[in-house]
């Protein structure tokens, strides 16, 4: 288990050694216009963060009050009780808070989601933009429009299509909509005779999931499932190989104890993610938070394995060591089971919760329990888990691993 934190720990610092980045936690920040941030910043300011400068890469911000009037080279994300955006953002822009106002220029993308969200007349946007708010006003340029709100108000200049669901919605007079004007709303909607729709004007039933969002085909279903199942398989088989030991626990563990599985696996997969964002607030734990972060969602994709590795097994009625060829045979038929359960309607999200809470569980307990190292009984220095006492087992093969009891 030591070399799994080993390696996670080096894809870690591999990471953030790959692009140099400040981590910069204070009360107030400021960015003058003739300053310049060189490099990746992650900033955390208590009470507010003013950035007037040039920033020349990617810009992380969690404050109180930001306000964002300098130009911004990378992609700009911010989180925080308000935000003013009057700049320039020649990438990306992600925006969440309780009061949101943007009347500045973004050449590639914008997200936004708060309370009230307010894009001004002057506020441009080249590409799509995305708001999700209780109160939502739009009066800018973009390319396409997507809308999710208790209010919603429409002026400006689209020059693609626009999909809005709200149980208001307004269009104000002026407005020019080169596309479709899509909308989801309790009532139908009444366009003025001064507002311009290129396209076409339809009342839907269903949320904004895209502009030209289709059901997939079963065949494309077929093919993103099979893609799926074949990474998993390849992911779970090169995980078992590495620590063979380790999985061969945590099968077992499942296999005897499901209970105190499903236990720890409830209060992983609250407590994990809690842990980590709390960390990365504080300058010491920011690369703890996000190694518990990684190993967190790592463990949540090996714990279907796992599972899979146990219904394999006994159906194949297979115990004690095994070959690699009889561990990829159990967990081919058990991931196809896996993946086919969680397509029985109804019931699929159901039975994938469980198996997730199932897998991580077995995934966590082998870290707090001991198990006697298989050299005290002179095996060798990586055998598959311990046979039963009174027993001599050999290490013939090293490709074999450890396949459920």
């Amino acid at each position: 288990m030591k070399r799994l934190f080993i390696l996670s720990a080096l894809f870690l610092a591999a990471t953030l050694c790959a692009s140099a980045f400040q981590f910069i936690r204070t009360s107030e920040f400021e960015l003058s216009p003739d300053q310049t941030l060189d490099d990746e910043l992650w900033l955390f300011a208590d009470t507010s963060a003013t950035i007037q400068g040039y920033g020349e890469d990617d810009i992380f911000l969690v404050t109180t009050a930001a306000e964002l009037s300098g130009t911004f080279a990378g992609d700009i994300w911010a989180v925080g009780e308000q935000i003013s955006f009057t700049g320039r953002a020649k990438d990306h822009a992600r925006f969440a808070g309780r009061i949101i106002r943007v009347a500045g220029s973004i050449e590639r993308n914008l997200a936004a989601a708060g309370t009230t969200i307010e894009l001004d007349s002057g506020a441009v946007v080249k590409f799509d933009t995305m708001l999700v708010g209780e109160n939502v006003l739009f009066k800018g340029e973009t390319r396409n429009l997507r809308m999710v709100a208790s209010k919603a108000t429409i002026s400006g200049r689209i020059h693609g299509n626009v999909r809005v669901a709200a149980d208001d919605i307004v269009v104000m007079p002026g407005t020019e909509i080169s596309g479709n004007l899509v909308y989801t709303s309790p009532s139908e909607l009444v366009l003025d005779k001064r507002v311009t729709v290129g396209g076409e004007l339809r009342r839907s039933f269903s949320m904004p999931g895209g502009f030209e969002s289709r059901k997939p085909t079963l065949r494309q279903t077929i093919s993103v499932q099979s893609f799926l199942y074949i990474s998993a398989l390849l992911s779970i088989l090169a995980f078992a190989a590495l620590f063979p030991h380790y999985t061969g626990r945590a099968v077992r563990t499942l296999r005897q104890s499901p209970g105190w599985c499903a236990l720890a696996g409830l209060l992983a997969f609250g407590l994990m993610p809690m842990i980590g964002v709390v960390s990365m607030f504080t300058v010491i734990g920011f690369a703890v938070g996000g190694l518990t972060l990684g190993v967190y969602f790592a463990l949540l994709y090996l714990a279907k394995g796992i599972v899979a590795l146990v219904i394999g097994g006994i159906l194949l009625r297979r115990r004690g060591p095994q070959p690699f060829r009889n561990v990829f045979t159990a967990l081919s038929l058990g991931l196809v089971l896996v993946y086919l359960a969680v397509w029985i309607p109804y019931l699929g999200r159901t039975i994938w919760a469980v198996i997730t809470i199932l897998g991580l569980g077995a995934l966590i307990v082998p870290l707090f329990s001991r198990e006697a190292a298989p050299s005290a009984v002179g095996g060798p220095t990586h055998p598959p888990p311990l046979p039963q006492q009174g027993s001599a087992t050999s290490w013939k093969n090293t490709t074999e691993t450890r396949e459920p009891d």
